[in-house]
């Protein structure tokens, strides 16, 4: 077996490439012995691979505090900004799954689903204010760090994240075009062919969103940031945390206030049908919309406790 198939030096791939440089031929030996010959079973691997995600995280600045105060809450903010990524998908998927609710609803039954509604459309929009503005605070040194040759650092990640957004774009129209030929109920799972295609499209959008993700993710851990800028990041960061959790908050309320006054909407069922309120996608987009409000909720905390420790 050449040392490029042995399983063992394949498990390394799971720590950083420092890490890898440093430990890497005593850690394989430590296998070896460990292993006594035998391939690693399914835990073993588990084990390792939990390990590196722990020493990537380490030295991100994630955990621990193996690197610097400004690193940490760089990592911190950067960990709300990934998170926001995913609400934008969960709130992309919430908006078609609510669409035209309020025609299932009755005159005098309308008043908190629409509150409720709103109030997501705002702290949606409140979200992506926060994301510009923190944009717009790092720009001028994300300029600087294009004109001292960055360029070449972010190249690939930028056409990768452009390519995809074309084809997303793309899709899109021939997707609208479609739908148009289409009925509601075919819109909506009637037609497998376009729920399929539909489908497709959809985990082309995430790619693409988590393309420009990565790359803004490599730009703000490349670029050189003054203490200002970053005491700035981190305060939006915060922010943003606060609004993920307000928005997980009345999306519950908004499908507690349908479940109790249209529960047949979900279903597109008839008007004043006694179905229940759950749906599929909703539910989804609401779980997924979870998540990234307790994962911003771990940046912000490692950007809170960090400035704490600074003070101290």
């Amino acid at each position: 077996m050449t040392r490029e198939r042995d399983p063992k030096v394949r498990l390394l791939r799971w720590y950083p490439a420092a890490w890898r440089d440093r430990y890497g031929e005593e850690f394989v030996a430590m296998m070896d012995d460990d292993l006594a010959g035998r391939d690693p079973g399914a835990f073993y691997r588990l084990r390792v691979a939990a390990s590196g995600v722990h020493q990537r995280a380490r030295g991100a600045g994630l955990v621990g505090a193996a690197t610097s105060t400004a690193e940490r809450k760089r990592a911190g903010s950067l960990l709300v900004l990934v998170a926001w990524s995913a609400a934008v998908l969960a709130g992309a998927s919430f908006a078609k799954a609510s669409e035209h609710f309020s025609n299932a609803l009755q005159p005098n039954t309308r008043l908190l689903p629409q509150v409720s509604y709103h109030l997501v459309v705002a702290f949606g929009a409140a979200g992506t204010l926060l994301v510009v503005i923190g944009a717009a605070v790092a720009l001028p040194s994300f300029t600087r760090f294009l004109r001292e040759g960055g360029w070449s650092a972010i190249r690939r990640r930028v056409i990768i994240a452009a390519s995809l957004s074309i084809i997303t774009l793309l899709g899109l129209v021939l997707l609208s075009v479609w739908s148009h030929r289409l009925g509601v109920v075919a819109r909506n799972g009637g037609d497998l062919l376009y729920t399929a295609a539909f489908t497709g499209w959809c985990l082309l959008a995430a790619s693409t969103l988590a393309g420009w993700t990565v790359l803004a993710v490599a730009c703000a851990r490349r670029v050189t940031i003054s203490p200002k800028v970053l005491r700035l990041e981190s305060r939006l960061a915060i922010v943003l945390a606060g609004v993920m959790v307000a928005l997980v908050v009345t999306s519950v309320l908004w499908w507690n206030a349908m479940s109790a006054r249209a529960p047949w909407y979900f279903q597109w069922s008839p008007f004043g049908s006694n179905y229940y309120a759950f749906n599929f996608e909703l539910a989804v987009a609401v779980s997924l919309m979870s998540l990234a409000a307790l994962v911003s909720l771990c940046g912000a905390y490692r950007v809170m406790t960090t400035k704490s420790s600074a003070r101290s």
